[in-house]
Parts: structure tokens; C-alpha cells; sequence
């Protein structure tokens, strides 16, 4: 057995105490190194920390900014807001009015279509003409405005008399004149013919925007239908229909003109035009004739304007029918 010597037990006993030195030192180390992670994990927290820290103070900063900004715009911005929600409640309120005007539109186009269509049978029925022409015929011979009480004093235009008297809601009116040298029967086939013919009562009726002839009854009674606008309202158009019927005598003729609306009610005006021969005057070279037109205007429905235009028409009438005789452009005859 080899003994070792001093000298290598001394060389070797070092070598036997540097192990657990080592592994200290690697323990070391690594409790160096956690303590080291340790230490930049914590700074790294820190640094989120502060980072968030900050961008929380700049939020907050940004969001009191805001809300200071908005509470001074408020009011403002409250008020448009209310307004826009009128205006989407008024749009959507105007389309369902639009949708309900067109709808009564439709239906009032539809109820129109069934009175003009009873009307327009009403028109061919000859019996309800003749009641309301007698009517007429009734009313206005009985009127005597020469001694009425309310009667205003003559106003002459162009020889033409017109006496004129306002009776509750309605206006009635005389025109008179005497005409030499002419023909009753002529002057009536005049005025017969100028209500028949479309340019002749257009030139003479200047509110006459249509004319058209609905039916002949007989020899003495047309159905006629005219549209005209009112002197209150030009935009405003009225359907009128004319039952035009006449009387032709040796001595007379009489021309009844009875206006009804379109619902074939009596309208507000109503005329008798009647011509005679002066008996005292046939045995003279020169026949006399006095020409009489009575009127009556409802201004129930009417107005005092439209009586007093459908006044002049008919003066304004008269005179366009002496220029036209004067001219001869009438042959003579009863029709």
C-alpha cells in the first residue's frame, strides 16, 4: 500500500475544498442573476406603471376638455337637435298629408265624374228644363222695377235705360230701349244665335274661357255649357250650363236664358230678353221696336262684383247686337 506524502496531501487537500466553493459560487450567481431580473421586471413595471399613469392624466385632461367644450356648446347644439327632430316629424307628417290630399283627390275627381254624369242626365231630361225655363219666364215678368220702392234712378249708356233695385241678397235689373227701323224678329234671331255661336258669345262674354253646345231639345230649346272664371278669383273656373229657349209672335219675341251649376242647381243669374213691335207705330214706314231685358243676381252664391260685371256684359251685349244689325250681317226670318 502506497503512503502519500506530506507534499501531496498537501497539494491535494485544496483541491477538496474548492468544490463547495464553486457550487456556492454558481448558487451565487444565480440568485445574482433572479435578484437582477428581479430588478428589471420591477423597473419595467414601473415604467408601464408611469406610462399609464401618464396617459391616464392625458385622457383625462383630453376628456375634461371636452366636456367643457360641449357644455359651452350645448344649448346650441340641444336647440338644432330639437329642430332636426321637428323638421324629420314635419317631413314625415307632410308625406302622409300629401298621400291623404291625393287620395281625396282621387275621390273627389271620382264624386265629380257621378254628379256631372246625373247632371248630364238631368240635361236630357225635357221636362226638368221646361219647369225651370217657366220659372224664369215667371219671375222676372212679374218683376217691375219702375215702381219699386228701392229702385235706383235711370243711368243711360249709349241710349241704353238701366234701372237697377237690390232686393235682400239680390240684385235686379231693367235694360229698355226702343229701336226704329228694325225688326224684332231680326234682333231676336240675333241674340238667339250669338248665344249658340262659340266665337260670337266668347267675343261678348270676356270671362268665357269655353263654350260647347250639349243638345238641341227642339226648334226653340238648346242646352248649352260654358266655363268662365269669377271676377273675385280669375284663377277660379266655374262650370255653368245655359238653357236657352225662345217665343216668336207676329208682335213678340222673347228669348229665356236660365243659368244652372254644374250640380244643376239654379245659378246666381237669370235673364228674359223680349223684343216687341209698338202697335201704334206698325202703320208707319219705320217699325219701332222696344227691347227689354230683365235679370236677376243671387248674391247668395255670387257677389256684387260678379252682378255687376254680368250687368255690363249684357249693356256691353246689347250694343255689340245693334252694331251687328246695323252691319246686316243677320238674315231675316224666324228660325
Amino acid at each position: 500500500m502506497l503512503l502519500l506524502s506530506e507534499s501531496d496531501h498537501i497539494k491535494r487537500e485544496p483541491k477538496v475544498k474548492d468544490e463547495p466553493l464553486q457550487e456556492l459560487t454558481l448558487v451565487e450567481r444565480k440568485r445574482e442573476q433572479s435578484r437582477a431580473s428581479t430588478r428589471r421586471w420591477r423597473a419595467n413595471e414601473q415604467l408601464t406603471l408611469e406610462a399609464l399613469r401618464h396617459e391616464v392624466a392625458q385622457l383625462e385632461a383630453e376628456l375634461k376638455t371636452k366636456l367643457e367644450s360641449e357644455t359651452s356648446r350645448a344649448p346650441g347644439e340641444r336647440r338644432m337637435e330639437v329642430l332636426m327632430t321637428k323638421k324629420r316629424f314635419y317631413l314625415a307628417q307632410n308625406m302622409q298629408l300629401q298621400d291623404a290630399l291625393k287620395r281625396r283627390q282621387m275621390n273627389l275627381v271620382h264624386f265629380a265624374s257621378l254628379i256631372q254624369r246625373n247632371a248630364q242626365a238631368s240635361l236630357f231630361d225635357d221636362a226638368f228644363l221646361a219647369y225651370a225655363t217657366k220659372r224664369t219666364q215667371e219671375t222676372l215678368r212679374a218683376m217691375n222695377l219702375h215702381h219699386h220702392r228701392e229702385a235706383r234712378l235711370d243711368r243711360v249708356f249709349n241710349g241704353i235705360h238701366c234701372v237697377t233695385a237690390t232686393t235682400g241678397s239680390t240684385m235686379h235689373y231693367d235694360l229698355h230701349k226702343d229701336y226704329v227701323g228694325l225688326n224684332h224678329v231680326v234682333m231676336g234671331d240675333l241674340v238667339w244665335a250669338a248665344y249658340q255661336d262659340k266665337a260670337m258669345y266668347l267675343s261678348l262674354e270676356d270671362r268665357a274661357v269655353d263654350h260647347e253646345k250639349i243638345r238641341t231639345v227642339h226648334a226653340n230649346m238648346v242646352v248649352l255649357g260654358i266655363k268662365l272664371w269669377t271676377v273675385t278669383n280669375p284663377n277660379h273656373i266655374l262650370q255653368r250650363y245655359l238653357v236657352l229657349h225662345r217665343e216668336c209672335t207676329s208682335e213678340r219675341y222673347c228669348v229665356t236664358v236660365t243659368f244652372l251649376t254644374e250640380c244643376l242647381s239654379p245659378a246666381p243669374h237669370a235673364l228674359l230678353y223680349e223684343l216687341f213691335t209698338r202697335i201704334e207705330a206698325t202703320k208707319t214706314t219705320d217699325m219701332t221696336i222696344k227691347s227689354v231685358m230683365r235679370g236677376s243676381y243671387s248674391m247668395e252664391n255670387g257677389s256684387i262684383d260678379e252682378a255687376n260685371a254680368a250687368l255690363e256684359v249684357n249693356v256691353f251685349a246689347q250694343c255689340r247686337f245693334e252694331t251687328y244689325l246695323q252691319a246686316g250681317q243677320l238674315a231675316l226670318g224666324c228660325r
